[in-house]
């Protein structure tokens, strides 16, 4: 059938082709240009192999073209292009001589009279009425910019475009510290980017993009700046939040102005962009057609305002950065109108010999962009399809640092301050480092520089360990209220409970070493003991718990042993000691730990301190419940003999933090040592007096 069909087309343009000559002298008698003529004959040509394909395609049963070979598919999409081509053609052919029509019945006269009166008519409305059609669609534009105009702007103001020798931040690699491992997986994937030919040759595919994951502060945004200066490429920068316009619709054309700048900057600069988007949760939290795993985006319903949280833009984002390296349009567009004319045509062939008689397909432009996201939001709230492989699909997370992460991040920002020698020394340097547990860079960048202002508002020109321990309790604990204690029995009784938790901590809590002891009040606190964990572990025993237990109740122990009564800061102590017990015993399945001490009396301080504390998020049936209760009891019996034991030197620590105020690192590490505390043996415990008295039914 296929052979037989194949036969009548070419005897079809064959006859077409034959009698071409005499449509051409036809139409020269009629006084028509040569080159009019030969173009009205190639048309006519067409039109009848296109009627022609139009009643063969409707008359005939389509072809099986499944697991069809190369030049079979070729064919068919030749003749489907051609298809569309002429019936869309007769379509408007036949649209417009029932208009024609339409005339002559009802005002008479000769078709070609009334085709050339509509034609006239066209054009003499056109040519009366140009101004209106020129201003009209100016005032729509106008009306349109003044309404969204500053919206639209503010939002691209905020896509930033930096060119090689602009994207300098005096920031570099060697200035990313604390990320050793972050900064290896980058300068990885960086080098695929800029040098991975080879690579590519053997059969490798680049990274699209990377996205870096981490909490606040940790060099995110600083690394992104690194690669940008020394990639020694362009760099288009936008937040997050800049995603997020008033008017729906507005998102999608951010997102595609960022992609044009970048493609743009990319062309201009040797093929290669990054496009770096800070905090990238605020476009790219999971969608709600995707179930739970963080906030949505949501949008208003209905209404002009649906694009308001940017809900448009991820679905965009997402189809940008797969076509960002799509064909140009115009070239795209130019080569298929032209392809499908000479297709049309049918007697010009597709290629002469070796010799190609069409225009190339629209090839990639080979402008590699590259995104890079930064976010500190769990992986598992943003959308799937952001993060697959493919799009953002490496994905680097970036740690708090640990302590010789903190000694590398302070020799960075220590060189390029002013301070005083003696924190050069090695152990300057290792105090700092202990007493800066949990902190970020940033973090320690902003210590060192709040530093620098306090000795110049005193008028040094550099700042001493006094400076910068005074900066970092600001950071952590807000700035120091100006008032001191009017009563000197509540200054003493805060400094007992500070020194019962500083020193409970320094014997029982072995990886752990004390760094701050204050009773300046700041922010809701009145006093605070900090203490850092030394060595970095991922889980905890039962030993090690019970022993933050003892920490924690140590200020309550330490204000009965000095005072047989306690104050109103220990509510914190026995509400957090009360959570960890609970949690022990109702989630890490601990018992209590072995003693020889009356169970059924631990049994009843415990309850009557859990009870004190208050409800908790952890809800224990009854036999756990006593457990929970034995283990409270049992702590603070621990805290309260060992602060009994040792209360002269729990008295001198809190007379020395009474005129001192605050103790910091090295000195406050002295203090606990030279105090030479004890620890009593179960066997010499006490039970609280004023415990028994106010608790009577103590056994």
């Amino acid at each position: 059938m296929n052979d037989e069909v194949k036969r009548i087309k070419r005897i079809a343009t064959g006859i077409a082709t034959l009698t071409a000559p005499v449509s051409i002298v036809y139409l020269l008698n009629q006084g028509w240009s040569l080159v009019a003529a030969v173009a009205a004959a190639l048309f006519i040509i067409g039109a009848f192999r296109g009627a022609l394909d139009i009643v063969l395609k409707r008359t005939l049963p389509k072809t099986d073209l499944f697991n069809a070979g190369t030049d079979a598919r070729a064919e068919d999409e030749l003749g489907r292009r051609r298809l569309w081509f002429w019936a869309r053609l007769f379509r408007l052919v036949g649209i417009y001589a029932a208009l024609v029509t339409v005339a002559w019945i009802f005002h008479g006269g000769s078709w070609t009279h009334e085709f050339t009166h509509l034609l006239s008519s066209l054009l003499t409305a056109l040519s009366h009425n140009w101004k209106q059609l020129v201003i009209l669609p100016l005032l729509f534009f106008f009306n349109f910019a003044i309404l969204f105009g500053p919206l639209m702007f503010m939002g691209i103001s905020q896509i930033r475009g930096f060119e090689p020798g602009d994207a300098d931040w005096g920031v570099k690699l060697e200035d990313v510290r604390g990320q050793a491992d972050a900064k290896e997986e980058v300068r990885k994937v960086i080098t695929l980017w800029q040098s991975g030919e080879q690579y590519v040759k053997g059969g490798g595919k680049r990274e699209r993009g990377i996205l870096f994951l981490g909490p606040p502060g940790v060099g995110k945004t600083m690394l992104a700046k690194a690669i940008a200066t020394g990639f020694n490429c362009p760099i288009v920068t936008i937040p997050g939040s800049g995603f997020a316009q008033t008017f729906i619709g507005m998102d999608v054309v951010i997102v595609r102005y960022m992609a044009w700048k970048a493609k743009r900057l990319a062309a201009k600069w040797g093929g290669q962009c990054i496009v770096f988007i800070d905090e990238i949760d605020a476009v790219g939290m999971r969608r709600a057609s995707l179930g739970s795993g963080g906030n949505t985006q949501t949008q208003m319903p209905g209404g002009m305002f649906g694009g308001m949280m940017g809900g448009m833009a991820i679905n965009q984002l997402l189809v940008v950065m797969d076509g960002i390296d799509n064909p140009p349009f115009l070239k795209r567009f130019v080569g298929s109108k032209v392809n499908t004319w000479l297709d049309a045509l049918y007697i010009i062939p597709r290629r002469v010999g070796r010799a190609k008689l069409r225009l190339p397909a629209a090839k990639p432009t080979g402008n590699e962009i590259y995104f890079v996201g930064a976010t500190n939001v769990p992986l598992e709230a943003l959308d799937p399809a952001l993060t697959r492989p493919g799009r953002m699909g490496r994905h680097i997370h970036f740690r708090t640092p640990t302590k010789k992460d903190r000694l590398d991040v302070f020799d960075l920002y220590l060189g390029k301050v002013s301070h005083a020698s003696d924190l050069d020394s090695s152990e300057a340097r290792d105090e700092l480092a202990r007493v800066t547990d949990g902190y970020s860079p940033a973090e320690i960048e902003q210590a060192c520089s709040l530093a620098l202002s306090y000795a110049t508002h005193d008028g040094r020109a550099e700042f001493d360990r006094k400076d910068i321990l005074e900066a970092m309790v600001t950071l952590e604990a807000g700035t120091a209220v100006g008032w001191g204690y009017e009563s000197e029995h509540e200054e003493f009784s805060t400094a007992v409970h500070e020194a019962g938790h500083a020193v409970c901590g320094h014997v029982f809590m072995d990886d752990y070493e004390s760094t701050r002891l204050t009773i300046r009040k700041r922010g809701n606190s009145g006093g605070h003991h900090k203490m850092t964990q030394q060595i970095e572990k991922t889980f905890s025993t039962r030993d090690e718990l019970f022993a933050k237990l003892i920490w924690g109740l140590g200020a309550y122990a330490a204000e009965v042993v000095f005072f047989g009564d306690n104050t109103m800061g220990v509510g914190g102590d026995l509400g957090s000691a009360s959570a960890l017990a609970g949690t022990m015993v109702g989630r890490w399945g601990m018992a209590p730990r072995h003693t020889h001490l009356d169970k059924a009396a631990l049994e009843r301080i415990g309850k009557r301190l859990l009870a004190a504390a208050g409800p908790t998020d952890i809800k224990l049936p009854k036999e756990k419940y006593t457990d929970e209760a034995v283990i409270m009891g049992h702590a603070f019996m621990v805290a309260y003999n060992f602060v009994y034991a040792n209360k002269d030197a729990v008295g001198g620590i809190s007379n020395r933090l009474v005129a001192e105020k605050d103790i910091y690192g090295d000195d406050l590490m002295k203090l606990l040592v030279d105090s030479n505390l004890t620890v009593p043996v179960e066997a010499d415990f006490i039970w609280p007096s004023e415990l028994v008295e106010r608790y009577p039914d103590k056994a």
